[in-house]
C-alpha cells in the first residue's frame, strides 16, 4: 500500500483508525467522514503527502497536535464533531 494515494473509509462505523494506515506514505486524500472516531492517533505525522482530510460527522472532541506538521494539508473538513475547543494551530495551516 505504499503507493496508495486515495483512501475512503467513510461510513464504516470505525471507532479507531487501523494502525496500517501509517504504511501509506503517498496518501494524499483521506476520507474518514461518518464514522465514530473519538480521537486520532499521533502517527498522523507519518502521512507527509496528505493534502485532503475529511473528518466530518464523527465524535471527535480534539485534534492531535501532530496535525499541524502537514505542510501540504490544504483541505480539512471538521463539520459535525463535538469539539470542546479548536486548537490554535489551525490558524497556521
Amino acid at each position: 500500500m505504499t503507493q496508495l494515494k486515495y483512501l475512503s473509509l467513510s461510513n464504516n462505523f470505525l471507532e479507531v483508525l487501523p494502525p496500517s494506515l501509517i504504511h501509506c506514505p503517498a496518501l494524499r486524500h483521506l476520507l474518514l467522514d461518518y464514522n465514530y472516531l473519538q480521537t486520532l492517533p499521533d502517527h498522523f505525522d507519518q502521512l507527509p503527502m496528505l493534502t485532503y482530510l475529511d473528518l466530518g460527522h464523527n465524535t471527535l472532541e480534539q485534534l492531535p497536535p501532530t496535525l499541524k506538521d502537514h505542510p501540504n494539508l490544504s483541505w480539512l473538513y471538521l463539520q459535525d464533531n463535538p469539539f470542546q475547543a479548536l486548537p490554535e494551530f489551525l490558524l497556521d495551516l
